[in-house]
């Protein structure tokens, strides 16, 4: 049995995940295979940057969380949990003074 670490359950995307939550191959913004070390600090940078950016942005998306699978990136949108009406207004409150 292999057992993987807390970083490798959080980069490799797991059979339960697949079958419990949708997962798209994203091909948009990575077309090409990763290797397991540029994924490692691809990924996490993806996740946690779209957390981090999202919310300074007030977007009605919580975050992306991307992860390897056959070397290839899968991504889930994980939902803005709160009502999305107000959180359409926060972020056209947010955004105001970027884009006029």
């Amino acid at each position: 049995m292999n057992v993987l670490s807390a970083f490798q359950n959080d980069l490799f995307l797991s059979e339960e995940e697949k079958q419990t939550g949708f997962w798209v191959q994203d091909n948009l913004h990575i077309a090409h295979a990763l290797s397991p070390l540029y994924a490692s600090f691809q990924l996490p940078a993806m996740t946690y940057g779209t957390k981090e950016g999202f919310e300074t942005l007030k977007l009605p998306i919580a975050q992306f969380v991307v992860k390897l699978a056959d070397g290839k990136m899968y991504q889930q949108n994980i939902p803005f949990p709160g009502d999305v009406n107000d959180r359409l207004k926060e972020h056209q409150e947010a955004v105001k003074p970027l884009l006029p």
